[in-house]
């Protein structure tokens, strides 16, 4: 069997056209999934933030609470925020 350039090379055009297309579209989701973990990283770090301040804040409202006898909690808190 004999082929002919031609009848080869529109094949291959379209392989070459669909890896290139394909090629693209990976590259554009990996960036996509970096700056996704980029961001998972900052929510990360500021999810931590808060709950060291929770922690501090319900550690100060318990020394409050036991010096006023439990009736200032709710106020203490209030006036920390």
């Amino acid at each position: 069997m004999i082929f002919s350039i031609s009848l080869v090379s529109i094949p291959v055009t379209q392989l070459r056209e669909h890896w290139e297309d394909t090629s693209d579209k990976v590259l554009s989701r990996r960036n996509q999934l970096e700056d996704l973990q980029a961001e998972h990283g900052r929510f990360e770090a500021r999810r931590r933030e808060a709950e060291a301040w929770l922690a501090r804040m319900e550690a100060w409202a318990g020394r409050i609470e036991k010096e006023e006898g439990g009736g200032g909690k709710e106020q203490a808190v209030s006036e920390a925020l």
